[in-house]
This record gives C-alpha cells, sequence and structure tokens, in this order.
C-alpha cells in the first residue's frame, strides 16, 4: 500500500521551510555588512550552512516525498564525492589540478572534505529549481514518460550552468581565502599564467562543474527517481507540484539571497558585476515565470468559479 502525506508532516514542513527562509535572509544581511569579499566567522558560517541545507531538504521532501528526497541527497553527494575524489587521485583531470587545505574546511573523506558534497547538494537543488520555472512554469519537474533523453539531457546542461553560474561569484572568494588551491595556476607555482585565469581560477573548473551538476542529474531523473515510487499518490504530487504557492520561491530566495550578498559585498567591483548579472537573470525569470503562472492558475480557478455557478443556476 502507498504510504501517503500526513497532514501533520505538511503542517510541519512549509513553516520550518518558512522559518529557514528568514534566517537565510538575516545571514545574508550580516554578510552584507562585513568587509568586502570577507565570511562571517565560525560557527556562524556553519549555522547559515545548516540553514540553507535544511531549506533544500524541506522544500525537496515536500514536492517529491521522503524516499525520493533521500536517494537524491545520497546519489547528489555520492556523485559529487566522487568527481572530487577522481580529479585529485588522477591529476586533476576533471576540475584541474587541485588540494583542499588541511583543518579549514573540516574533516575529510579520503582527499575530499565532507562539507564540499554537502555544499553543493543545497546549491544544486535551487539552480534545478530555478531552471524548471524558467522552462516549465513549474519548480519541480521530473521524467515524463514521453520525455526523451535528449531532451532530459538538454535539461540537464541548463541545470548545471545555472549552478556553475554561482560558481562564477564564489570560487574566486574561496581560493583567495585558501580553502582550496589550483596548483597549475602561475600564482601556485603552476604553468597557467595569471591572465590565463578567472581571477585565479583556471576554466576548467567551471567547464568541471557544469559536467559535474550534469551528470548528478541525469543519473537521479533518469535513473534513480524511476526506481523509487513516491511516497505520495501521483495525482497528489503533481497537484503540490503545480499549486504554485510562495513556497515555491524559497530556493529562488536561497539562489538570490546569494546573488545579493555577492553583489554587495564581493571579492572585488568585477566579481560584484559578474555576481549582479550572471546571477540575478536566472532570479528575474524565474520569479517572473512564477507570477505569470500565478495569474494564470487565478484566471483558471475564476473561470471554473463562474462555471460552476452557471450549471448550479441552471439546475435551479
Amino acid at each position: 500500500m502507498e504510504r501517503q502525506w500526513t497532514s501533520d508532516a505538511e503542517k510541519y514542513v512549509k513553516p520550518l521551510c518558512y522559518l529557514c527562509c528568514v534566517l537565510h535572509i538575516f545571514f545574508i544581511g550580516v554578510d552584507m555588512s562585513l568587509p568586502p569579499g570577507t565570511f562571517m566567522p565560525s560557527p556562524w558560517t556553519e549555522i547559515h550552512g545548516i540553514v540553507m541545507l535544511f531549506m533544500t531538504l524541506l522544500h525537496s521532501i515536500y514536492c517529491l516525498g521522503f524516499a525520493q528526497s533521500f536517494a537524491f541527497f545520497i546519489s547528489n553527494v555520492a556523485i559529487e564525492w566522487a568527481f572530487e575524489q577522481t580529479n585529485i587521485s588522477f591529476g586533476g583531470y576533471i576540475f584541474g589540478p587541485l588540494h583542499y587545505a588541511d583543518g579549514l574546511l573540516g574533516p575529510k573523506i579520503g582527499d575530499v572534505p565532507v562539507i564540499v558534497p554537502v555544499g553543493i547538494y543545497f546549491f544544486c537543488w535551487p539552480a534545478y529549481c530555478l531552471g524548471n520555472l524558467i522552462m516549465h512554469q513549474r519548480a519541480v519537474v521530473l521524467k515524463e514518460k514521453h520525455e526523451s533523453y535528449l531532451k532530459l539531457a538538454v535539461r540537464c546542461v541548463v541545470y548545471g550552468m545555472l549552478h556553475t553560474a554561482w560558481s562564477l561569484s564564489i570560487d574566486p572568494a574561496c581560493v583567495n581565502y585558501g580553502f582550496y588551491v589550483y596548483t597549475d595556476v602561475e600564482a601556485a607555482g603552476g604553468p597557467i599564467p595569471q591572465s590565463d585565469t578567472y581571477f585565479g581560477v583556471p576554466l576548467s573548473e567551471f567547464r568541471g562543474w557544469t559536467l559535474l551538476v550534469f551528470t548528478q542529474w541525469f543519473v537521479y531523473l533518469a535513473v534513480v527517481a524511476p526506481l523509487l515510487p513516491s511516497p505520495l499518490a501521483e495525482d497528489k504530487r503533481k497537484k503540490r507540484i503545480d499549486q504554485l504557492e510562495f513556497f515555491d520561491l524559497t530556493p529562488v530566495v536561497l539562489y538570490g539571497g546569494f546573488a545579493v550578498y555577492l553583489f554587495y559585498n564581493p571579492l572585488n567591483n568585477a566579481l560584484g558585476v559578474v555576481s549582479c548579472w550572471v546571477l540575478g537573470l536566472p532570479v528575474i525569470m524565474a520569479a517572473y515565470q512564477w507570477l505569470q503562472s500565478r495569474h494564470h492558475f487565478a484566471r483558471c480557478r475564476e473561470a471554473d468559479e463562474k462555471r460552476q455557478a452557471r450549471e448550479k443556476t441552471k439546475m435551479k
């Protein structure tokens, strides 16, 4: 028997996600007040990371249920760790040769700090939701039965590029503060001149991010998700996803909050410009599509109410 979503779970998931949104906005405000290009000191940065993790988890659980959300989390983190470890172990063929500083990012599994794949996860979901709002006017779109693998692959490329847009803004700051070092660039004694990098980050990094996120979403949508039954009845799940409440903007708030922060408090002014236009454009497009869909659904509801009123009048 298919397990149904309980009213108690629904009652608590949404308010908790809204609370996380408020806390996220608060932490972004604090970040904006700091000196240019700096982060909040520990443990506040860690607390902010936990808040963003819960925003992602709660929104995905509400839309897909526990089983699908847990499966996506595990597959996402496992693939990211595998990419990172392979990259480090085999000379940087994916992202470029890099080394994570010991101690700065906490404990490691192999050569990869645990926080890295988890951090990638809570930005992977917002990029996915933004892409879906822009392309489909819905926050969550699984693989439909009639959808070809080619079309799905194109969707996954969009998710990868939206995620990499965030990398364009945050990676130079991470390199600047020594969280990781690219050993093939001139500043670290490597052969790549600084002029051929993006604020000290080799271009291979961004190619690797797009490939990584593409793989994460294609594996989940094409392989993992179809193997698992949804904990929600299919019609109820689709109805929830299609409702487009304000709740569906929570991933946009997460993504957009960083766009605002990285614009107003950038490592340098050039990166501030990149953050504003590269991150700001998909946020505005997703919000616009959400408003368009809300207006469309409102018109449909109004038409249904008029039709029902006419039918009642005829019956009388």
